[in-house]
């Protein structure tokens, strides 16, 4: 088990290393970004982003049922999460 803890450990060590050297570049080159999109994608990065954004979402809509509601709040939320889904990578 320690072995595959210290390979796991590594791997993420080498993926935070390359992304790290890749933004502080702060390159022009679209291929260098496609680059690093997807090194993210292979480690599941936007899906555990998209996560954990969905369970904060849902965390604040239940707070303001909670609260009593609050319209404005929920189109604000409503907006956001469709301009969300509309951008792509």
């Amino acid at each position: 088990m320690k072995i595959f803890i210290i390979k796991f450990l590594d791997e993420m060590l080498k993926f935070l290393t390359i992304i790290q050297d890749i933004l502080r570049q702060r390159s022009k080159n679209i291929e260098v970004k496609r680059y690093c999109v997807k090194i993210l994608e292979s480690y599941d990065s936007f899906k555990y982003a998209k996560d954990v954004l969905d369970e904060l979402e849902k965390k604040m809509r239940t707070e303001v049922d909670r609260l009593g509601g609050n319209p404005i709040f929920i189109k604000l939320l409503d907006e956001f999460k469709n301009k969300m889904l509309k951008t792509r990578i």
